[in-house]
């Protein structure tokens, strides 16, 4: 297990914010049981997307899992990843071993552990349609199936100390490669389209059962609004971006003001999707 004393973690999250606290790497089981022995606060940080942490966290220990959890490989007729591995990892081992279904993750900026625990997904598909359980750390090792997930809408039920080191995914089909790539292609132009490039945490905001939640943000005139350098971006107003020198203050101020705007215009209550530490 490596320490690494009073890091900066904004170079680790994909908004780039973020204040200093002692950060852990995990290789092996071994090294969940040191940690959870620790009395400190535990915070499992993957490739730090739908996260915004503040300047006081110092709290946390925060811990990303290393190389020996990125792994993917066939166990019968299901996949076997690990916690570790990225979407794009995951996605070109699909292309290279002819299997369809998961195209839907192309362009998700996460650790596969990061997209089980927030049920990740888009354009109408998400990783609990493939999943079939994960194996968690939490005080001991555990299997969890898919049923004992209870997946809904960007959530399953985990425990907040258990971290998720191997998915097991199955009901992908066989397709030929150039079909695969070809879909990963169109996805990708499709997110390059729609999707801001400056630096941002995602997704703000769930949708509601009413409409999107970028729709109602663009309707309550916000595309564009800024606070600091934390800006509704004009490409997708359901994502901040960081303009540059955005602080956690900005974009905590921003979502506070886009909820209550929202609120005063359509009566809905947006719910935030992103972890705010």
């Amino acid at each position: 297990m490596k320490i690494e004393k009073n890091v900066n973690l904004s170079s680790l999250t994909t908004i780039n914010i973020g204040g200093n606290a002692d950060l852990v790497w995990l290789e092996n089981i071994q090294d969940f049981e040191k940690l959870q022995s620790s009395k400190r606060k535990i915070f499992y940080i993957g490739n730090g997307s739908k996260v915004l942490l503040s300047n006081n966290i110092e709290r946390y220990i925060f811990a990303k899992l290393g190389k020996g959890f990125s792994y993917t490989f066939m166990e019968g007729d299901k996949i076997v990843v690990g916690g570790a591995t990225t979407t794009g990892e995951l996605l070109r081992w699909c292309m290279e071993n002819e299997i369809q279904g998961l195209e839907f993750l192309a362009g998700i900026p996460g650790t596969m552990a990061g997209v089980t625990v927030m049920n990740g997904g888009a354009f109408g598909s998400c990783i609990a349609d493939f999943l079939e359980g994960v194996k968690v750390y939490d005080g001991g090792e555990k299997y969890l199936s898919r049923k004992d997930l209870h997946p809904a809408y960007r959530h399953i039920d985990i425990h907040k100390e258990a971290i998720i080191y191997e998915i097991h995914l199955k009901n992908f089909t066989r397709g030929k490669r150039e079909e695969i790539t070809a879909r990963i292609d169109s996805i990708l132009n499709r997110r390059k389209n729609s999707i801001p490039q400056e630096p941002s945490a995602g997704c703000i905001f769930k949708n509601p059962k009413n409409a999107p939640a970028g729709l109602l943000i663009e309707r309550a005139g916000l595309k564009g609004y800024r606070i600091g350098d934390a800006q509704v971006s004009l490409k997708h107003a359901n994502i901040f971006i960081n303009r540059g020198k955005a602080t956690f203050e900005d974009v905590a101020r921003l979502i506070e003001f886009v909820k209550k705007a929202v609120y005063e215009k359509s009566g809905i209550l947006l719910e935030e999707e992103i972890v705010i530490v």
